[in-house]
Formats: C-alpha cells, sequence, structure tokens
C-alpha cells in the first residue's frame, strides 16, 4: 500500500505533462494502460541488446517496472536519441560525463564506461593526443572522439569485433570502446594478444539523462530513488553478476551509488 501511494504523484504528473501514449495510472483493472518510460540508445555491446535485453536495459526494468512504469527500449542512433529527449518524444537516454545541454542527468551512474583503446604492439601510443589526425573505430554510440576532445577520422562499426580485421589491416590506427568490451571483442575476432595492447584511458560514469519537461524530472528523481533502494537491497549487485560483469567493476559500480 505504501509504494502504491508513493506512485501516486508521479502517475499524476506524468499524466499531466508526458505524450497521450505513456501515460496512465496504474489501477487494479489488468486492460489499463500503464505509464512508460522510453529509453533510446543505439545497442551497445552487451550492455543494450536487442529484445530489451542487456545489463543496463535490466537495471532500468529493475527500476520501473516493479513500481507499474514500464520501460521500452527504442533502438536509435545516439544523436537521435538526445534530440528526441530535449523535444520530449521519448524520455531517457544515456550520457558519459555532464549530461547534454537541457537534458536532466540522473545522480547514480548506471554504468562505469572504462574507456580504453586498442592498438596494434608495434603502433606508437603516448596518451589520447595519439589518436590526433588517425583512423579510430568505434561502436555507434557515444560521442567518443568529441569526450576525448580529439580531431581524428571516426569509423563506426555496429560489432566491436568487426573493428579488429581493420586494425590488423592497418585500415584504422586504434579501436575506442569500452575496456572489458573491447578484450571480449579481440578475442571473438581472433586476433592474439600478443599482437595488440589495449591502452586504458579513463573511467567514465554512465548515467541515465532525462527529457526537460515536469514528467522527466519525476523519471529521474524516481530513478535515484529506485537506484538507492536496489544497491541498499542487494539487488543490484545481483543484476550485475548476471550480466558476467567483472568483479571489480560491479564492485567500483556499486560503490558509486
Amino acid at each position: 500500500m505504501r509504494t502504491a501511494l508513493a506512485l501516486i504523484p508521479l502517475v499524476l504528473l506524468l499524466c499531466a505533462a508526458a505524450p497521450a501514449q505513456a501515460e496512465a495510472p496504474p489501477t487494479d483493472d489488468p486492460w489499463a494502460a500503464k505509464p512508460v518510460c522510453n529509453f533510446g540508445m543505439p545497442y551497445l555491446g552487451r550492455a543494450v541488446l536487442p529484445r530489451q535485453a542487456g545489463m543496463i536495459t535490466a537495471i532500468l526494468q529493475r527500476v520501473f517496472e516493479p513500481e507499474g512504469v514500464v520501460l521500452r527500449h527504442r533502438a536509435m542512433p545516439y544523436h537521435r536519441a538526445v534530440a528526441e529527449v530535449e523535444q520530449g518524444d521519448i524520455q531517457c537516454t544515456l550520457s558519459i560525463g555532464d549530461a547534454p545541454p537541457r537534458l536532466l542527468r540522473a545522480a547514480h551512474p548506471v554504468f562505469l564506461y572504462d574507456l580504453a583503446a586498442a592498438r596494434l604492439t608495434a603502433t606508437e601510443w603516448q596518451g589520447p593526443a595519439s589518436l590526433a589526425d588517425k583512423r579510430v573505430a568505434y561502436l555507434h554510440g557515444f560521442d567518443l572522439a568529441a569526450i576525448l576532445k580529439v580531431r581524428l577520422t571516426p569509423q563506426l562499426v555496429y560489432d566491436l569485433s568487426s573493428a579488429f580485421p581493420l586494425l590488423e589491416q592497418g585500415f584504422v590506427a586504434y579501436i575506442l570502446g569500452e575496456r572489458g568490451l573491447l578484450e571480449a571483442a579481440r578475442r571473438d575476432s581472433g586476433l592474439h594478444s600478443h599482437l595488440c595492447v589495449i591502452e586504458p584511458i579513463r573511467t567514465l560514469p554512465t548515467y541515465p539523462v532525462f527529457a526537460p519537461t515536469e514528467a522527466g524530472r519525476a523519471f529521474r528523481d524516481f530513478y535515484d530513488r529506485r537506484m538507492r533502494a536496489l544497491a541498499a537491497s542487494g539487488d543490484l549487485a545481483e543484476i550485475l553478476a548476471q550480466s558476467g560483469l567483472s568483479e571489480g567493476l560491479a564492485r567500483r559500480l556499486l560503490q558509486a551509488q
């Protein structure tokens, strides 16, 4: 009863401020529509997968759905997702570090993005400056070049393992990505580890960001409350363990809550 009462202000706010297809308070009527939080993001390695799967999608579902809010992932290019959240057409996307202008960033990270660069052993590395004026592969998703503030030529790929043959053939000089995803993709590609080095750059907290509307503010506040509860109850640790996330990264993410 306490949970249902706590949800009433959120539901009323969503009904007043969000698009019509996303609102309807939960009731005892099994046919009644539920509020929807539309999460826009391209597929992102093991974190955001097709068919409502992936670690981040699972966390967001555990945040919203037990309280009567449907989490619906919509696959779309990242720049389009940011634009649609800004316009209030969808409710949520992700951001590394600071939120894009006008969007409402959550207080609690949903992931820690260990940014790294893969290179051939013979390729020079002197930190991110080595990427300047080079062709660099990375997944469709976050604008990693803008985050690093390095001028480079992007080679966007949909599967990191497909970037390693490009690296081996010299078509790209480096591959950017989350360190664990790069290591898994290198193994999948068949490139021997002695031919390739993965250089850590820095860890970037990844946050949900919400629409600059009253409904978006309500979703953000609800997310922060629920993430604190999931971390305290052990449910978040369970999700991270089931996702296959390394113990070290899972521990750091839990400590960041």
